[in-house]
């Protein structure tokens, strides 16, 4: 997986099961991705809400975790499982320019796990 200034890009679609995934942040801002399982009904952007509001009420995703203040040029691995369903990336690092957190300049993107193949 790699990150660039405001976007996630996966190297393949993530499917059902325990991956061990390489995330390099290749932007001259530093990075993070956040995952976390939609749950049915909820929409990205109510997730994003539910993060940021305190996190009162109930939960619209469930964290899955990720890795967090990779500078430009840097990498980990981490290793996770996915469920099938829907999912969403997020980055909350603030702007070098503006302060905001990223996922208000676009970083943030909702995608699906599908069934692992049947072997």
């Amino acid at each position: 997986m790699k990150l660039t200034d405001y976007a996630f890009d996966l190297s393949k679609p993530i499917v059902a099961g325990k991956h061990v995934i390489r995330i390099e942040n290749l932007a001259a801002q530093s990075h993070e991705v956040v995952f976390a399982r939609l749950l049915p009904g909820a929409t990205a952007q109510q997730a994003l809400t539910w993060l940021n509001g305190g996190q009162k009420g109930t939960a619209p995703v469930v964290g899955l975790g990720g890795a967090s203040g990779l500078a430009k040029g840097r990498h980990q691995f981490i290793t996770a499982t996915f469920e099938a369903g829907r999912y969403v990336m997020l980055c909350f690092i603030p702007d070098a320019k503006d302060g905001k957190p990223h996922t208000d300049h676009g970083m943030l993107k909702e995608f699906v796990v599908a069934p692992a193949a049947a072997k």
